[in-house]
């Protein structure tokens, strides 16, 4: 899990996580638009998270958006919400934190 913050207002930030940990058939294409805006040269230096949140009430599921994933080049530090299509990926897909896998 990662928090990424504002640099300008301070109160803004999303909790990340990497959505491969929890599902394995998770994938995301990158754009030649979003490989121009986040100036990307190797795709080894893309990290993709999604914006996870947090339940409001005991006993409710975390939950990550799959369809809104950020895109961030790690060389640029620049980063950037891109639109992944795919079958059921969902803006609110429950996750179990307990589950992730390693590696």
């Amino acid at each position: 899990m990662f928090w990424l913050q504002s640099a300008e207002k301070s109160a803004l930030a999303f909790l990340l996580i990497d959505p491969f940990m929890f599902f394995a058939d998770y994938t995301v294409e990158l754009s030649a638009a979003d490989r121009r805006e986040l100036q990307v040269e190797d795709r080894s230096d893309v990290a993709v998270l999604a914006i996870a949140t947090l339940p409001h009430r005991q006993g409710a599921p975390c939950t990550v958006n799959l369809q809104g994933p950020v895109a961030l080049n790690l060389a640029s530090r620049l980063a950037r919400q891109i639109v992944n299509s795919g079958p059921e990926l969902g803006t609110r897909r429950p996750i179990d934190l307990t589950t992730a896998r390693h590696g």
